[in-house]
């Protein structure tokens, strides 16, 4: 069912567009339920125009993400992958840096201001819900040595690195980092590690943008408090639509969805227009 709060909605109409009651805000977000059966969908209309009286110019994107609300079910995060990255020793030039509990599907990026030198970088599974020692998680990590500037240094280009992992095991790696004739001294390493284990219990929200003949798509993982990344359509003024469902239906939990949309129509330097007018064509 369709849920309108007074934060985010400014105005409603009760007319009938394709058979459902409409409702048209003038906020930049919406909250919405998507329905616990195979092939929900949620649609919208959002139109775009130029800005009152031409101050901010004709609408040039739209700019648009998604997150998905769910409240957990019991507060468990199955299948956690942890990294930790260390250089030197705990008496001369020794730093650290630790990311845990990275669920499936999310990734980490940071960086460890070591230097040059060798970094040691080891992934475990402690805090997993999951005892099977069979169990198998996937994870990436990508490198790059760079100086203080953030320019690659030596190697030249960033390195990526696949593996498994079994449950109560440990993946060692490194990272060497040396001195670059052009950039100089590496002064940081910078990492991004990402949990790609497949979780049958994780559902991944999905939203399209499309006009005209082009198209963008969003997606948002439930478990977390954080927004998709944003997706710009870049298709001037007029209506853009916004199709809302999820990946996979599993029959052993609640599929139901609550999510929020957050969503602006922008103009070539970035610049709210302050004319996105959003309409629910489908709501399941």
């Amino acid at each position: 069912m369709m849920r309108l709060t007074n934060k985010v909605i400014a105005a409603s109409v009760g007319t009938m567009l394709l058979g459902c009651v409409s409702a048209v805000s003038e906020a930049d977000t919406f909250d919405q339920s998507l329905g616990n059966f195979i092939g929900a969908t949620d649609s919208y209309r959002i139109t775009c125009q130029s800005s009152p009286e031409g101050a901010i110019g004709p609408t040039d994107h739209l700019n648009f993400k998604i997150i998905d609300t769910t409240p957990s079910d019991d507060g468990s995060t199955p299948l956690l992958l942890n990294i930790h990255v260390k250089k030197g020793n705990k008496r001369i030039g020794f730093v650290t840096h630790d990311e845990t509990e990275v669920t499936p599907g999310t990734q980490r990026e940071f960086e460890v201001a070591g230097g040059k030198g060798r970094y040691k970088i080891t992934v475990d599974t402690l805090g997993t819900t999951d005892t099977s020692n069979t169990t198998k998680h996937m994870f990436s990590v990508e490198t790059r040595c760079l100086n203080d500037n953030g320019e690659f240094t030596k190697p030249k280009v960033a390195k990526i690195k696949t593996k498994t992992l079994k449950n109560g095991k440990k993946a060692n790696l490194s990272a060497v980092c040396g001195k670059n004739q052009l950039t100089g001294e590496t002064g940081k390493l910078y990492v991004k590690f990402a949990n790609t284990t497949a979780d049958p219990a994780r559902v991944v929200l999905n939203a399209q943008v499309l006009k005209d003949n082009w198209a963008t798509n969003v997606t948002d993982g439930n478990g977390d408090d954080i927004y998709s990344d944003a997706g710009n359509l870049k298709g001037g003024n007029g209506d853009y639509t916004v199709l809302v469902n999820s990946t996979a239906y599993n029959p052993l939990q609640d599929n139901a969805r609550d999510y929020t949309m957050d969503y602006r129509c922008e103009n070539s330097a970035n610049a709210d227009t302050g004319t996105a007018d959003i309409v629910p064509v489908q709501d399941q």
